[in-house]
């Protein structure tokens, strides 16, 4: 602050200066008083308005800054917010695949000597991509969904062994299930556990469903 005061005061320090001993060149002595007079007021005006201008330019740059940090923060809570809301969405995202709820399920399992097949459910009121979705059995991946659009409401059954995929059913080409009784959990293209076989016989096993 006291720099840039110095800063604005010098060269007005340098003009009375200037101004006063021009005076003194072209004045008599008679004059000489009424001139030292001239310029003390000269050097007072200068002096003040330079550091009028001084303290202006300083509450300016304050308030530039003080401006500043308020936008800043603002910007800082706003993306906070931001993100404490996705954050939320994504939570409940995950919340419900995990229930399996309103979502895609093992709606039953098939088991025999002449076939087999884990038939899936979009409870989904729209589409469901299930495009790199994993069928899990006994914690290990046996079959990975190619790319496929599951309807809403709609079902699709996962075979072991060779055929034609169509809208209704999808082929292995490979063993599924070692017993009826196995472990099979189904994962989104994350990675996140979105129905199992416990969860559909616990469902299937509720007084009045079909």
């Amino acid at each position: 602050m006291l720099i840039r005061v110095l800063q604005y005061c010098l060269p007005s320090v340098r003009v009375c200066g200037l101004v006063l001993l021009n005076c003194m060149k072209h004045t008599e002595d008679i004059d000489m008083k009424r001139s030292m007079k001239c310029g003390l007021v000269l050097f007072t005006m200068l002096m003040a308005l330079s550091i009028g201008v001084a303290l202006g330019e300083n509450v300016t740059t304050a308030n530039k800054t003080t401006s500043s940090n308020i936008t800043n923060v603002a910007i800082a809570g706003s993306n906070s917010n931001v993100t404490d809301a996705a954050d939320a969405n994504e939570k409940e995202a995950v919340n419900t695949n995990e229930t399996g709820e309103d979502n895609v399920i093992i709606d039953s399992i098939t088991f025999s000597s002449k076939t087999q097949y884990i038939e899936l459910k979009n409870n989904e009121t729209s589409g469901q991509d299930l495009t790199g979705w994993r069928l899990d059995v006994q914690n290990k991946t046996v079959f990975t969904l190619p790319k496929f659009m599951l309807d809403a409401n709609a079902r699709v059954k996962v075979h072991a062994g060779t055929g034609k995929d169509s809208k209704t059913d999808i082929y292995a080409t490979n063993s599924l299930l070692t017993k009826a009784d196995d472990e099979v959990s189904l994962l989104d293209a994350k990675g996140i556990v979105v129905g199992t076989s416990e969860e559909s016989k616990e469902m299937s096993d509720k007084p009045g469903d079909a």
